[in-house]
């Protein structure tokens, strides 16, 4: 449809230049030659626009002007096809330039690249803590990573997952009232993320799980990889770990 827009622009200042009356658009795109002269909302309004805009302005010009679209079969049997096909290849190596960029769609295409951008050089600047560092090797992201987009569990177990990520800890310190013993004997603070994962004999059986996925359990191998990433997840949903 863009073609089309640039194409009817193009006609209706060459049909001046030549002192002549018709235009003739060729295109194999029957959507695009349906739906050009549409004004309502639809993806390529834009183009619409400005296509009947130039056709419009030249039907105005002259009673004897004339306009006419038709439809191709991939353009065969059409003058200079093979001429269009070179050039159209030629264009294909030289750099995008996009003269529609006022539209919505495009407005919010740059915003969210501009925001992804931004987003990922902030991350980049900023101090991490080294378990970050170590097994949060990508940038931020507009896109998650497949095993989230695919995530098996409850989004409430997706939240204590990336607590877990992160490093956070239960350490009491925000809940005094609490008795700050733990069911299995050990001394607060409770719930360190070592504890819970390689120690705490309340997880003995659930444990086995991260044993059989990861051996000796390195923390990149449980929180750098998807296996690793899926064996805890599964971990905490079969446990109360992280919950309090």
């Amino acid at each position: 449809m863009i073609a089309l827009a640039e194409a009817a622009a193009y006609g209706v200042s060459k049909a001046r230049s030549l002192d002549t009356h018709n235009i003739l658009l060729f295109a194999d795109n029957k959507a695009a030659l349906s739906n050009m002269s549409f004004l309502s909302i639809h993806p390529c309004q834009y183009t619409s626009w400005k296509f009947c805009s130039a056709i419009d302005t030249f039907l105005h010009e002259s009673p004897l002007n004339k306009v006419e679209l038709r439809w191709v079969p991939g353009h065969e049997g059409v003058e200079g096809n093979e001429r269009a096909d070179a050039l159209a290849n030629e264009g294909g190596t030289k750099p995008p330039y996009h003269t529609h960029n006022r539209s919505l769609t495009w407005c919010k295409a740059e915003a969210t690249w501009n925001a992804s951008r931004t987003w990922a050089r902030e991350w980049s600047n900023q101090p991490h803590s080294r378990f970050v560092s170590e097994y949060i090797r990508h940038n931020p992201s507009l896109s998650p990573q497949p095993f989230f987009k695919a995530f098996p569990f409850h989004h409430a177990i997706h939240a204590w997952l990336n607590q877990a990520i992160l490093g956070h800890e239960c350490r009491e310190r925000f809940r005094p009232d609490d008795d700050p013993s733990y069911p299995c004997g050990a001394p607060p603070p409770r719930q360190t993320l070592d504890h819970v994962i390689r120690a705490c004999p309340s997880y003995d059986d659930a444990r086995l799980a991260l044993r059989n996925a990861s051996g000796s359990m390195p923390d990149p191998v449980l929180f750098g990889t998807a296996t690793g990433l899926r064996v805890v997840a599964s971990f905490i949903n079969s446990t109360d770990a992280f919950k309090i």
